[in-house]
């Protein structure tokens, strides 16, 4: 079964066309300047699709110049099921590229430009990303230092560093990965691959689940780019509460052992929140109103777990 359409190309220099998908939930402000600086891309997107689970939609209909601008709303809060609800809208729309960007992230003007030309860089690339930060560039410097303390060394790994993605350093290479974690680029998808949909709240890891699923059935190639960085935003509000980040957290880091790989460490890190849930419980007396909410979400989350796979 093949998952992509990668279309033959004209020799002749041409400007390319870009879809985005934005998820969200209750973080207006972070939205309106993503799309202020998709507006302002060297490159701009032809069709933006915002996919809002929010209570309130706000109005982004200034917006809806220059582009084709969707705004829907959700009622399932997952990042998961929300880019697919964007993707399944795209299924009969013409582009070249489809860009799932987050709320909360900061890009420079020549962003997208920058990750399309990236497919230039081999042969039957179908995913790119570039290197997610956490906050400023020097920030990069402290990580480094920590390097040699990864849980894989390979390309495709994430490292205690703290950077979220498969590469430790901002220096230009290319790097060939076996998935790709955070904001990513594909050529035009065929409308018979998704996100995971049983992945709630956030969704951590549907990335890595989405491209390796890719990887393996289409054997194809996924690159990041050491020289695009894109940095989350400090200032940035926190849309999720404490009970329900807890509770999704373990929920997926469950779903992700049952699907990926045994030798790829991330299938195992919801064996780490089990322990943290006792961790957790004896850390209650030391601050009850913070501990309690994360130990009832930890515990919402396994029971969700025993009733599900009963």
């Amino acid at each position: 079964m093949r998952l992509f359409i990668i279309e033959e190309r004209p020799k002749e220099e041409r400007e390319f066309s870009v879809a985005v998908v934005i998820p969200t939930l209750n973080r207006p402000k972070e939205l309106l300047l993503t799309l202020e600086q998709l507006k302002g891309q060297t490159l701009k997107p032809k069709i933006v699709i915002i996919v809002d689970s929010s209570h309130d939609l706000i109005d982004t209909s200034i917006y809806n110049t220059g582009w084709s601008l969707f705004h829907v709303k959700s009622t399932v809060r997952s990042s998961a099921v929300q880019r697919n609800i964007g993707m399944k809208m795209l299924e009969n729309s013409i582009f070249d590229f489809l860009l799932f960007h987050d709320d909360d992230m900061d890009i420079s003007p020549n962003y997208i430009f920058r990750m399309v030309e990236s497919f230039k860089l081999g042969e039957g690339v179908v995913g790119v990303s570039g290197i997610a930060l956490s906050g400023d560039e020097e920030d990069l410097l402290i990580k480094k230092k920590r390097e040699k303390s990864t849980l894989f060394i390979r390309p495709g790994t994430v490292t205690k560093g703290g950077i979220n993605v498969p590469v430790t350093r901002l220096d230009g290479s290319i790097v060939e990965c076996d998935w790709l974690i955070g904001c990513s680029m594909w050529r035009k998808l065929s409308a018979k691959v998704y996100f995971e949909s049983k992945l709630t709240g956030y969704a951590i890891f549907e990335d890595v689940i989405f491209s390796m699923k890719v990887k393996r059935e289409e054997k194809a190639k996924l690159l990041v780019n050491t020289g695009i960085a894109i940095r989350h935003r400090r200032e940035g509000s926190n849309s999720t509460d404490t009970f329900s980040k807890k509770r999704d957290w373990i929920v997926n880091r469950f779903i992700a052992s049952r699907l990926l790989p045994e030798n790829i460490w991330y299938s195992r890190m919801w064996i780490i929140n089990v322990l943290y849930l006792f961790f957790t419980l004896l850390r209650i007396p030391l601050n009850p109103k913070v501990y309690f909410i994360e130990f009832k979400g930890l515990l919402a989350g396994i029971s969700i777990i025993l009733r599900a796979y009963e």
